[in-house]
């Protein structure tokens, strides 16, 4: 008889055991797959804050670093025009968003945003900029000049010199930064080195102590994020300005009541900067300016028949001589300064023959304020104004000599006190270049932006010119070189191009227009201009004036 088969095993409650340990398995699984999934939902939500805080930072320092370009290119709108482009705003030092001013040296401090019109921008942290700025800039009431692209600027970022202004988002505190304690210590917001400013140096790098750490290590330690508005990003926008100004001052010279249309001569380029008058029939050089108040060498006549004043003659001059000064031939080389656009100050002497060795003398100390008339530059002179008087702006006089071989044999002198003018008296013939007239902004010259200028005119828009562009050399052409190295070319009566920095192939020192510019603005011979993409071998910028309405370009 045959044993009866065993019983099965009991089967557990959910099932034999295998099936159990697979149950366990995917249990395990779906739990780390919910943990992976949450830790990677957070890894994403992490990111997501910290890219966004990124760009809230990005976007705060891009706006700050163009309020505060905008700032110093229109410093001089805010303040009547008399000072120019260039000057920023001292740090907010007392947490009210506006400029603690005057500011000390190598000042470090928080945005003035409420100067510059923005609205209290913070980084991504929530946290206000910092700010600061090399000394030649600051907008104090002393302020700097000249300013322009050659003022040194002292602030150093990584190592890189010419550094304007810095701009810092501090991020959030580091472990050893308690803000709490004091909102206006740099310490507590800023590190690296970046929160001592006597140095003048700043980094977006930091410098922790100890030798280097993997990748990151430095992280909490350091969380500056920094940019820079360079000397010459801040000098290239006020070049702009000033080209703006040039270009606005020719358009009101050719439409001056006095004015044709046609444009005034220039100055030869390798002759001085200032002070030097332009020379006729000169279409390429530099703008003559000189401001109020400056001495010219200048030709100039004195006609007229004064009354009053007080005479004294003596041999063989008389009275007469002296009130009726038309004989007098004019002065050739005297000194006269346009204290106003209608007072002229002029000093000088001048000569005419009585005979065989025998001359008469007049010698002018004259200040005489009135009615002023411009006379328009002509194919062989340049612009000149004159003063029929109205009144004597300071004590004044004309003296007579007589010379018969060298001896003197009469003298007479009749002198004006300050007032009203009696009788006639006129000074006529008196150079008057661009500035002295008030037509240049002041700080245009004291700034010496006159010294990067150069300006060239059509010859039919000169004196003696058609004021017709129509043939080949009677009009300037200008060619703009695009970024995909397309051109167009445009035709001009005026080009004004300002010098960008000194290039590696250049000393200005030395003379030449190449030691300035590049490529054909340093040829003006072929009455051909060039602007193009600021690159290592050409910097040069361009304000031109189109032909007038009606006026076919060549």
């Amino acid at each position: 008889m045959r044993p009866a088969p065993a019983a099965p095993a009991a089967l557990g409650a959910h099932g034999p055991p295998g099936s159990q340990r697979g149950a366990s398995l995917i249990a395990l699984v779906l739990a780390l797959a919910l943990g992976s999934g949450l830790v990677t939902i957070e890894w994403l939500e992490a990111a997501a804050r910290s890219a966004h805080a990124a760009r809230r930072t990005e976007a705060a320092l891009a706006a700050a670093r163009d309020a505060l370009i905008g700032y110093a290119v229109s410093y001089p709108d805010q303040h009547s025009g008399r000072h120019g482009p260039g000057y920023l705003p001292c740090p907010d030092t007392s947490g009210n968003g506006s400029p603690n001013t005057p500011c000390a040296r190598k000042s470090l401090g928080r945005l003035p945003w409420r100067r510059l019109g923005l609205h209290d921008p913070r980084d991504g942290a929530g946290e206000r900029l910092w700010y600061a700025l090399a000394d030649n800039f600051r907008a104090n009431g002393y302020k700097h000049r000249p300013l322009n692209r050659e003022t040194a600027a002292g602030l150093v970022l990584d190592g890189r010199t010419g550094v304007a202004a810095v701009i810092v988002a501090p991020g959030p505190p580091l472990p050893f930064q308690d803000r709490a304690r004091d909102r206006f210590d740099p310490a507590r917001y800023l590190e690296g080195g970046n929160e001592t400013p006597h140095d003048a140096a700043y980094t977006t790098r930091g410098s922790p102590p100890g030798p280097p750490g993997p990748p990151g290590a430095t992280f909490d330690r350091f969380n500056d994020r920094v940019v820079a508005i360079s000397r010459d990003d801040l000098m290239a926008a006020a070049g702009r300005r000033v080209l703006a100004e040039v270009r606005a001052l020719l358009r009101e010279y050719r439409g001056a009541p006095w004015n044709t249309g046609m444009l005034p001569w220039l100055a030869p380029w390798n002759g001085a900067a200032e002070g030097v008058l332009p020379v006729p029939g000169t279409i390429a050089g530099r703008l003559s300016l000189a401001p109020v108040g400056a001495a010219l060498t200048t030709s100039f006549r004195v006609t007229g028949s004064p009354a009053g004043g007080s005479v004294s003659a003596s041999g063989t001059v008389d009275a007469a001589v002296l009130r009726a000064l038309a004989g007098a031939p004019p002065v050739p080389a005297g000194q006269c300064t346009w204290t106003a656009v209608s007072r002229v100050d002029c000093t000088g002497e001048s000569r005419v023959s009585l005979g065989p060795d025998r001359e008469r003398v007049f010698r002018f100390d004259l200040h005489l304020a009135g009615d002023a008339t411009v006379v328009p530059p002509a194919p062989a002179d340049l612009r000149r104004r004159g003063v029929r008087g109205g009144e004597w702006a300071a004590d004044s006089y004309v003296e007579v000599l007589d010379l018969a071989g060298g001896a003197e044999t009469g003298r007479g002198r009749i002198e004006f006190a300050a007032g009203p003018l009696q009788g006639s008296m006129a000074v006529d013939g008196v150079a008057y270049p661009f500035g002295v007239g008030g037509e240049v902004p002041e700080w245009l010259i004291e700034n010496q932006w006159h010294r990067f200028l150069m300006a060239a005119f059509a010859p039919a828009f000169t004196a003696g010119g058609t004021a017709a562009c129509g043939a080949p050399g009677r009009c300037l052409e200008l060619v703009r070189t695009h970024f995909d190295g397309r051109t167009h070319e445009s035709g001009a009566i005026a080009v004004a191009v300002l010098a960008g920095p000194e290039l590696s192939h250049q000393q200005r020192a030395s003379p030449g227009l190449f030691q300035w510019f590049e490529g054909e603005n340093a040829n003006p011979a072929n009455l051909r201009y060039e602007t193009r993409h600021s690159s290592q071998s050409f910097n040069d910028r361009t304000a031109a004036l189109a032909p007038p309405p009606g006026v076919s370009a060549p």
